[in-house]
């Protein structure tokens, strides 16, 4: 994904935007140095909450609509994607 994209995505959680699954996506990607990289270790923090409870939004979303949410490579355990291994 673009530099850009991945700002954009970053920009957007700091202002609790909703986020699509393209910027859900960036945001995974994107590791602790990269976001302390763009801003704040406040706005890092804010911004990996934000992701969080879009994950949490999207996951409703589909369970209510019948659907499977294809957002993780693995089914998701208790600390799956939050904590990395």
């Amino acid at each position: 994904m673009a530099k850009v994209d991945e700002e954009r995505a970053y920009v957007k959680a700091l202002s609790q935007a909703q986020l699509t699954e393209a910027e859900i996506e960036a945001l995974k990607s994107l590791k602790a140095l990269d976001l302390l990289d763009m801003g704040t270790l406040a706005e890092a923090v804010a911004v990996k909450q934000w992701y969080k409870s879009e994950c949490y939004r999207m996951r409703a979303e589909a369970a209510s609509n019948g659907e499977e949410f294809n957002g993780y490579p693995i089914p998701p355990t208790r600390t799956y994607p939050f904590y990395e291994p």
